[in-house]
This record gives structure tokens, C-alpha cells and sequence, in this order.
């Protein structure tokens, strides 16, 4: 219908023939384009693609949009998770040194390395700072986060 709408018709020459032969020819060309293009090896992700509601079981109950867990969070523990999330980070500031904390909180922001260090040059003056001082500031970060993780895991409070 694409091509007899948006080809045949829009096209049509009554000089260069009769409209049927040449509806036939653009219907075929357009199936022809559409053949070739869906076996496209960029076009094979979708071509091999499954739908999620499509059944998968012969009773009908089988789909994979059934076998998805759905990773909703009540209220209640969407803020339970904000406490613990508050309180981690909390105890990784109170580990860290004045420098670190500086580095994480911007870090945290998003904050692009080059700025952190020019926004560090301000709050420590006499300091210089490249990039590579808050890279080795970060890794410091982390390192002293796995260890209280670890710490966590042996004590059981993960």
C-alpha cells in the first residue's frame, strides 16, 4: 500500500505507459528494498529480536515480561536506603582527610578533574594540584571505602 500510495500514484507518467504495469513495478521494487534491507547485517539486532509479550509455553502463561522482576521500592525502603546510603557517607568523610573530603564532595558533584584541582588551589593556596593529585586523592578515597566495607563485612552489619 506504501508503494502504490507514495510511488505508483505520485509518479505516475500517463506518457510512459498504463498505470497498472507501472503500479506493479514500483509495488515490486519496494518489496524488493524492503527483502534487502531487512537482511541487513545492521538491521539484525531487530530482525532476531524477541517481544516481550510474545508467549513462550504452550499453556499461555510463559512470557518474558512475566519473568522480568520488577525492582520497585516502597517509600519505606527507598528511605531506608537514603539513611544508609547518608550514614555511609558520613563515616567515609569522618576517615578521610581534609584534602579527600575536598576531592569526594566535588567528586561526587561531577565535577571534571581540571576544575576540583583549580577549586583545591583555592582552598589550599599554598598547594599546587594537577590532575593526577586528585586521581591519587580519589584512589585514597576508595581505598579507605573498601576498607570500611571490608570492616563491614566482617561484622556483619552489610
Amino acid at each position: 500500500m506504501f508503494a502504490l500510495r507514495f510511488k505508483a500514484i505520485e509518479d505516475f507518467d500517463p506518457v510512459r505507459g498504463k498505470f497498472r504495469s507501472f503500479a506493479i513495478l514500483c509495488m515490486k521494487r519496494h518489496l524488493f528494498s524492503i527483502i534487502k534491507a531487512s537482511s541487513q547485517q545492521k538491521r539484525r539486532v531487530l530482525n532476531e529480536s524477541l517481544s516481550l509479550d510474545a508467549d513462550r509455553s504452550e499453556g499461555g502463561e510463559l512470557s518474558l515480561s512475566n519473568l522480568i522482576t520488577k525492582d520497585t521500592m516502597s517509600m519505606v525502603e527507598k528511605l531506608e536506603k537514603a539513611e544508609v546510603t547518608t550514614i555511609t557517607k558520613q563515616r567515609l568523610l569522618s576517615k578521610l582527610s581534609r584534602l579527600e573530603q575536598e576531592v569526594f564532595k566535588m567528586y561526587i558533584q561531577q565535577y571534571p578533574y581540571d576544575e576540583i584541582a583549580e577549586a583545591l588551589e583555592k582552598i589550599f593556596p599554598s598547594k599546587k594540584f594537577s590532575k593526577k593529585s586528585v586521581d591519587n586523592a580519589l584512589v585514597r578515597c576508595r581505598f579507605k571505602a573498601q576498607e570500611m566495607s571490608d570492616d563491614a563485612d566482617l561484622f556483619g552489619e552489610k
